[in-house]
This record gives structure tokens, sequence and C-alpha cells, in this order.
């Protein structure tokens, strides 16, 4: 999840975890980067928002690795940054 301003987190929401709604990994702001892009759509100024997490973490928590063949990634946009969407 990026939590513009306050850092990036991982969760893990399987029925396995007990705590679904706390992060397993919690990154600084440091890991996020704004950036202008180059087109505007209704004079608006578009931006990209890019963010990394550790592979070794991924690894490590969910078991995928170079050769994991599916993975899913949802975007979701909400107004409370500091707060989880799940």
């Amino acid at each position: 999840m990026l939590c513009t301003k306050f850092g990036v987190r991982i969760y893990d929401h399987r029925s396995s975890n007990p705590t679904p709604c706390t992060p397993v990994f919690n990154y600084l702001p440091e890991r996020i980067q704004k950036s202008i892009a180059a087109s505007t759509v209704c004079t608006q100024i578009n931006f990209f928002l890019e963010y990394y997490v550790d592979w070794a973490d991924l690894t490590s928590q969910f078991g995928i690795d170079e050769n994991t063949s599916t993975m899913r990634y949802a975007i979701v946009d909400n107004m409370a940054a500091d707060k989880s969407t799940m």
C-alpha cells in the first residue's frame, strides 16, 4: 500500500493471517517518488507515483520467487492515506 507522506506498507490479507489489517512490513516515505508526467488531461497535470519494496520481504512472507507465474495488483484510491482500504 502506498501511503503518500507516510510510507509504503505490505499487508498479508490471506485468511491464515491472524491480523490481516496489520502491516507485515513498513517502509519509510523515502521509497516514494512523485514525478510530473509529460501529458495533461482536462488541463490537469498528470503525475507518476512510484514506490518499491524489498524482494526478500515478498519472498519470505509470501513464498514467491522469480518463477512465480501470476501476481495480482489492486489499485484503490481513497482520501485517508494513513488508513487501510482493505
